[in-house]
């Protein structure tokens, strides 16, 4: 077997996730912990500089244990989205502080659940000059302009 035939092999050989647990067993339970709070593929391989066939193989080896992970996630998210909740609405009645301070926190937690369950995630945010995007509740869309008529 020549040097090329045996490049060839060893390049086409399944990813099993084997070797990265036995060898760098810290970047194969990043690569779990990081599927189980739904990071993108695209994410993880950048951020942890893997290979996307590996980061695939080890969900599929994981599969089990990132949705017990993914699963106690969303309960910690449900239960901190209603703590923080609770004392948004406290806080504002007895007048401890004003609507919208804690507001922001509640936002990315929930941001956090939708992701989580597999809801609607949207960038929310102000488009400046527009009518519309000044009261920051609508998601901003960006509308191509077409001559009418």
């Amino acid at each position: 077997m020549n040097a090329a035939n045996t490049k060839k092999t060893l390049s086409s050989a399944p990813y099993t996730g084997e070797r990265l647990l036995r060898d760098r067993p810290e970047i194969y339970q990043a690569i779990t912990k990081m599927l189980a709070s739904r990071v993108s593929i695209k994410q993880i391989k950048a951020f942890l500089g893997v290979h996307h066939c590996t980061i695939a193989a080890v969900a599929e080896r994981e599969a089990p244990s990132i949705d017990t992970m993914r699963k106690r996630l969303t309960a910690q998210a449900a239960v901190a989205l209603e703590v923080v909740g609770d004392e948004i609405i406290e806080n504002v009645l007895t007048g401890k502080m004003k609507p919208g301070e804690l507001s922001h926190a509640y936002g990315m937690l929930f941001d956090r659940y939708q992701l989580l369950t597999g809801g609607a995630t949207i960038e929310m945010g102000e488009k400046t000059g527009s009518a519309e995007g000044k009261s920051g509740l609508l998601p901003v869309v960006e509308v191509p302009q077409t001559p009418v008529g």
